[in-house]
């Protein structure tokens, strides 16, 4: 009686294994006919993603040809203005010399005698204000 229980149970087992077996190799099978469906999908558009890669690639090539142009421009431009920076830092002493200092001088003391004769006539002129009656003179208040 334990020889049938244990050939039952064995026969059993190999049953359910074989079961398992056949559903891991359907799934299996199922698997291997998506990957061939996404394989063949890939492979139908993988041209088009091929030439737009190309597409891409010379845009990319073509903007870096722009780029490193207008980078060169910009640098030969900036050495201009360093060159300019530079020949004004060599002018300026002889800019600021004391003709420009005694030209300065005598304007500034010409704006101030204008400034001062006119404070002057004014002093001189007699007072227009003491001529004039008050707001309140005229008012009445």
């Amino acid at each position: 009686m334990n020889w049938e229980i244990s050939l039952a149970i064995i026969s059993f087992s190999f049953l359910v294994l074989a079961a398992m077996i056949v559903l891991t190799l359907m799934q299996i099978i199922r698997t291997a006919k998506s990957v061939e469906s996404t394989l063949q999908t890939v492979n139908g558009r993988l041209p088009d993603i091929l030439a737009d890669l190309h597409e891409i690639i010379k845009n990319l090539r073509y903007i870096s040809v722009v780029l490193r142009g207008r980078v060169e421009e910009l640098t030969a431009a900036l050495e201009k203005i360093q060159g300019l920076i530079r020949f004004v830092d060599v002018l300026k002493p002889s800019i600021d010399t004391p003709g420009l200092k005694i030209f300065r001088t005598i304007k500034a003391v010409t704006k101030g005698v204008g400034i001062f004769l006119s404070v002057l006539k004014e002093k001189e002129q007699p007072s227009t204000r003491e001529a004039e009656p008050d707001a309140e003179e005229v008012t009445g208040a």
